[in-house]
């Protein structure tokens, strides 16, 4: 790819090693910026393997996109989590050996941001997207020590203080990062939601612009199966903040069996199971649907007509919603951030408000299963829900805005091992 213009992204995961939202989105956009879009792409990322040195160097390739993974052990410091020196050793030398001309940055824990400070100060055109609250909260998602989401927009660490073992430790976290992210020639967010809450927390204003994620399109000719009775899906896991108790309570209390309740096991993508964790029982016919990913999405969402989302946290983007949405599954959704940016209560969702109560849920079942949905039901809105392909387009365009003219420079990057 002799003069393509070399982009350099980095993220804490890459496959094989994927884990979360975030590395899906960075996967697809990494692999169509390569094949659609001429990029040269280096992927800077980390990896976990107990048997080999720390702060080794692995490279190898995934679906055309070249990777740079780098061991970071378990168990950081507090510090190490969000300035890794000892990863920065190796990081600096990867990307002055690869000489990118621009570079997009997403999720660095563990990795920490010094590799972004050593892009700027290289004079490398530099982008960061914003996933989470990480950069200004330490619990990364506003999520207090009591499991609970704390509502704030702009932190307050008179507030934080009592959430968080040492508050002086804690904002010269935040002075920190914040003075890395200001440096940063655009923050990217993927919802307008979340680029309030970044311009809230003293982001300045022109430098922040919304590039919502992007969602990976049905196959050609998917269509969701035909069933007697309407049949609810949840993704969301066991864990508080996803609204599963609030789901449990409210069947539990409707006095109907004529309806399907499908559990995605997603913990099997980790070699566990979600099944036993928790009481799963309601009157209705309970399901356990096998972990999915990308390739196998489809058989998911074609098994199910609704999708419940009761988020008990502001959310930054909600990939699972558009997922449905894009393809003609009514969504039950709580106006959780930027989960319900593209849900119409009424047209093709039910929008609730966020709470741990459940009887605005309860009732927004109870209606779906008296009056169903039609046979031939479709989202009027489809055309709005942002596919990977269009993600990348304004990406690739944003990208190019940024860098400077190409430039061919041998690849340099070996494997080494810091002993």
């Amino acid at each position: 790819m002799s003069g393509a213009k070399r982009l350099l992204v980095a993220n804490v995961h890459y496959a094989p090693w994927s884990y979360g939202g975030a590395t899906v989105v960075v996967e697809a956009m990494c692999e169509r910026l390569v094949r659609d879009h001429g990029w040269q792409v280096l992927v800077l990322t980390t990896f976990f393997d107990p048997s080999i040195a720390s702060y080794t160097l692995r490279r190898y390739t995934v679906n055309g996109v070249d990777i740079a993974a780098i061991c970071v052990p378990s168990n950081l410091p507090y510090r190490d989590k969000y300035l890794n020196r000892n990863y920065d050793l190796i990081a600096k030398r990867v990307i002055d050996a690869f000489a990118p001309d621009v570079a997009h940055v997403h999720c660095v824990q563990n990795m920490g941001a010094g590799c972004i400070k050593h892009l700027v100060d290289s004079g490398v055109p530099t982008a960061v997207t914003v996933h989470d609250a990480w950069w200004w909260c330490e619990r990364q998602f506003l999520i207090t020590d009591q499991g609970v989401f704390c509502h704030q927009t702009k932190v307050d660490h008179r507030i934080c203080r009592y959430c968080i073992t040492d508050v002086n430790v804690t904002l010269e976290r935040k002075s920190e990062l914040m003075s890395i992210l200001g440096s940063v020639d655009k923050v990217l967010f993927p919802s307008d939601y979340f680029r309030g809450l970044g311009v809230a927390n003293g982001l300045l204003a022109e430098r922040c612009q919304t590039n919502k994620n992007g969602v990976l399109p049905p196959k050609p000719g998917f269509q969701r199966s035909r069933s007697p009775v309407l049949r609810f899906g949840y993704v969301g896991g066991p864990g508080p903040n996803k609204g599963v108790m609030q789901i449990l309570r409210a069947f539990r209390e409707i006095k109907r069996t004529d309806y399907e309740l499908v559990i995605v096991d997603a913990a099997q993508n980790l070699g566990r199971s979600w099944r036993n964790e928790i009481d799963w029982s309601v009157p209705g016919k309970l399901v356990f649907h096998p972990a999915y990913q990308q390739a196998t999405i489809d058989g998911f969402f074609g098994s199910i007509d609704v999708l419940l989302f009761p988020s008990l946290w502001k959310e930054s983007f909600g990939l699972t919603v558009r997922e449905a949405l894009l393809r003609n599954v009514w969504v039950i959704a709580s106006d959780a951030g930027g989960t319900a940016e593209d849900c119409e209560d009424g047209v093709n969702s039910t929008v609730i408000p966020m709470s741990t109560d459940h009887k605005r849920l309860k009732a927004a079942i109870t209606a779906l299963l008296e009056k169903g949905l039609p046979s031939d039901y479709e989202n009027p809105h489809r055309s709005a829900i942002v596919t990977s392909d269009e993600q990348a387009s304004e990406l690739s365009r944003l990208l190019h805005n940024l860098s400077a003219p190409a430039k061919a420079v041998p690849d340099r990057i070996t494997e080494t091992a810091r002993s």
